[in-house]
């Protein structure tokens, strides 16, 4: 039986229902991914720096875009079956994306600002150069980085992701509204090409950002597509008992601990191109929620992270530049060691600072992430949505999940 004739695509005068589901356990993992990238960025030294999960934890963006795929093709196919629809769709998902990345990069012009005028905050290498060179501005303002316009990451380098995900969501609506049950061909392609090319293309495989990013994204984008397209709608835990809710557990335990297995092993060779289909199985397990450790995870603290993981994502480097000035000025007033120098000379936080430079990292990022969420993200989503509003039909773009 077809996609379509089981009735889960539907195209342009195809009812396909939506869920008012919300994958909560899902949201949970955002937040948790979040900061394992955001641990990956941290510049450390010694032993933590060399933990091979630590070094593959750059993966975990790819679990992002299979997430977004999931989430975009479970509540918002049926909105973009129509020009209009896919104009409304477009717009509210850019007011979900600008407004922190333009507050953020905003943050990073500002603190090059502050180095110029304070130079022993300047180290390095000189203001207004290199990763936050003004040339690179343009593209960063209109989300256009991640598309190989410059050939390195710069300012707020963790966004080049964002870009790519602003036109996988175009992709997405242009697909749906053109080709309408058959756009699954589509996604199934890109499941296809997209470890083809990284492999041919790609020198570090999946660690490819400013590049190939956009073959990335939509590689994992498509993933979650169709993870969504083969479980939304057919989740049906039943009556749940003690032996299903073992039985789930124990299948969310063998999850986690082969993520954790394939995240240390594959993430610099070319098993890292298996991502999006082990990120694929996870999501879908997940999606269920039907073992305890969902049931913990649909507990409050990790609804606020995943509540807050845009932020965490958006915040973490500029957080962790923060971090490095003090360390580096209480360094050269206390002489109390806490940066030194890794082997490719960069600037690190040496390996008896490392554990209490990540607990603080985690609060300071957590901590901005709150503040971020509640006074730039929500009033910039809902100032778009109003907007929406005003513009299109409601029966066409009604609100769409962060």
């Amino acid at each position: 039986m077809g996609l379509h004739s089981s009735g889960l695509i539907a195209g342009p005068g195809t009812a396909r229902p939506v869920s008012a589901h919300r994958y909560e356990v899902l949201d949970s993992w955002r937040g948790i991914c979040a900061l394992l990238v955001a641990l990956f960025h941290l510049p450390l030294a010694g032993a933590i720096a060399d933990n091979s999960f630590v070094r593959g934890s750059f993966l975990f963006v790819d679990f992002f875009f299979v997430l977004s795929g999931f989430v975009i093709a479970h509540s918002c196919w049926q909105r973009v079956g129509t020009a209009e629809g896919l104009a409304g769709f477009m717009f509210t998902r850019a007011g979900r994306l600008f407004p922190l990345h333009i507050f953020m990069l905003l943050a990073f012009v500002a603190f090059e600002i502050v180095r110029v005028m304070l130079p022993q905050l300047a180290g390095g290498q000189a203001p207004f150069t290199g990763a936050f060179s003004p040339d690179t501005l343009a593209a960063n303002l209109a989300l256009l980085h991640g598309l190989g316009i410059h050939d390195h990451l710069s300012w707020n380098a963790p966004s080049w992701s964002i870009s790519t995900e602003l036109f996988a969501y175009l992709f997405f609506g242009i697909m749906v509204l053109v080709l309408g049950a058959r756009s699954w061909m589509v996604f199934a392609a890109m499941l296809v090409a997209g470890p083809m090319l990284l492999f041919i293309l790609s020198p570090d495989f999946m660690d490819a950002t400013y590049d190939l990013g956009m073959v990335r994204c939509l590689f994992g984008f498509s993933a979650g597509v169709l993870t969504c397209l083969v479980i939304d709608g057919k989740i049906d835990n039943g009556a749940e008992t003690r032996e299903s809710r073992i039985a789930w557990t124990l299948s969310e335990l063998v999850v986690i601990a082969a993520l954790a297995v394939f995240v240390s092993t594959s993430s610099m060779n070319a098993g890292g191109l298996l991502a999006p289909f082990i990120f694929a199985l996870a999501v879908a397990l997940f999606a269920h929620e039907g073992g305890y450790v969902s049931k913990l995870l649909r507990r409050r603290p990790f609804l606020i992270l995943g509540a807050i993981s845009y932020s965490i994502y958006l915040t973490h480097i500029f957080t962790q530049g923060r971090m490095l000035n003090a360390a580096k000025l209480a360094d050269n007033w206390f002489g109390l060691e806490l940066l030194s120098r890794t082997g490719d000379g960069a600037v690190a936080f040496s390996d008896t600072a490392a554990m209490p430079a990540i607990i603080v990292m985690v609060a300071l990022t957590i901590g901005a992430s709150m503040l971020t969420h509640r006074f730039v993200e929500m009033p910039g989503r809902d100032y778009f949505r109003k907007l929406v509003r005003k513009r299109f039909p409601v029966n066409q773009v009604s609100q769409i999940r962060p």
